[in-house]
């Protein structure tokens, strides 16, 4: 274990201290922590796996910066793509620039010698002549090379942070499909219901030509006299006539509250006459509401059985509302 290790750090104040980000213990930045030099988190070297000697080398090194984990994996922006070519772009501006200079200067310099060496040697000059012309071109190979190599890493990462982008949009125009196929589901139903709510189902009443007569003294009787045929804006049986199955018959009234009326007095069905003893009253249910109800009955009937006999569990409640109650068997 390295000498800084066992530093104290017994002369510094509370501002030169700093907060691990991985172990978050508290700690002198100048003995043993290093900052990331892209998000500015403070770390202990001992939580990077890091040995005291390289941590010593890293600090003495001024040409070496520290950079965490986090900001390594961290693919950059397209932004940030830019803006580095940018400046690399103006770097290389810049060397090319002086490379021009040089260019001018080697010119300049073999114009003297022409001067020099036109008497004497006009082969020599010919040669520098072509070195010339071949550096000129690989100057104009190498800027071209370079800005070809820019423009691929440009290209390769803005088209990788496309998939990603068309990944993700993918993602939420699903998802809000989705919602919206459920919102739409709701609004349906909410809308089948608001149809339904002043219907009302009659079963086991025996089909014949006495049809209306016979509702309206069902209506009549538990109504007291209330509703009358002025009040049913339809009555019609519901499916194919067949002489095994007795069609329900399906009643509109013009108001709501005649319908709620019938169901608080329906218990006056027990004093109708033989006739009509075996009909049988129901709300006009939609299918997700028969589904819930079916659910509630299931539910209530195995309650029951589980009870062996002490209770009896029934369904109760207004339309969409309902509930299991419990019900003593002595008092049924």
């Amino acid at each position: 274990m390295g000498t800084r290790d066992k530093c104290k750090c017994k002369n510094t104040t509370n501002k030169d201290c700093q907060q691990c980000k991985l172990c978050e213990l508290i700690y002198h930045e100048l003995c043993s922590g290093l900052r990331c030099a892209q998000c500015g988190e403070s770390f202990r070297y001992k939580c990077l796996s890091m040995t005291s000697e390289d941590y010593d080398f890293i600090k003495k090194c001024r040409n070496l910066i520290f950079k965490c984990d986090n900001c390594i994996d961290s693919l950059p922006s397209v932004e940030q793509l830019v803006k580095n070519f940018d400046e690399n772009n103006k770097v290389l501006l810049k060397e090319i620039s002086k490379l021009h200079k040089m260019k001018e200067s080697m010119k300049s310099e073999i114009n003297d010698f022409k001067v020099k060496l036109v008497a004497e040697d006009n082969n020599e000059l010919r040669t520098l002549e072509k070195s010339r012309v071949e550096l000129c071109d690989e100057m104009k190979n190498f800027k071209t090379e370079l800005k070809s190599s820019w423009s691929e890493v440009v290209s390769r990462e803005v088209k990788k942070n496309i998939d990603v982008i068309n990944i993700e949009v993918k993602k939420n125009v699903d998802v809000i499909n989705t919602e919206v196929k459920c919102l739409q589901e709701t609004l349906n139903e909410s809308a089948e219901q608001k149809e339904r709510e002043n219907n009302m189902m009659i079963f086991r009443l025996k089909e014949s030509d006495a049809d209306k007569k016979h509702v309206l003294k069902i209506l009549n009787h538990l109504s007291d006299g209330v509703i009358t045929d002025k009040n049913v804006i339809k009555l019609i049986r519901i499916g194919k006539r067949s002489e095994h199955v007795i069609r329900p018959i399906l009643l509109k009234f013009d108001d709501l509250r005649l319908k709620d009326l019938l169901f608080k007095n329906i218990g006056k069905m027990k004093t109708i006459g033989d006739d009509l003893a075996q009909v049988r009253l129901s709300h006009d249910l939609t299918r997700e509401q028969r589904n819930q109800l079916k659910k509630f009955l299931e539910e209530a009937q195995k309650k029951t059985v589980d009870s062996k006999g002490d209770f009896l569990f029934k369904v109760r409640g207004d339309v969409g509302k309902w509930r299991v109650v419990k019900i003593p068997a002595g008092k049924i």
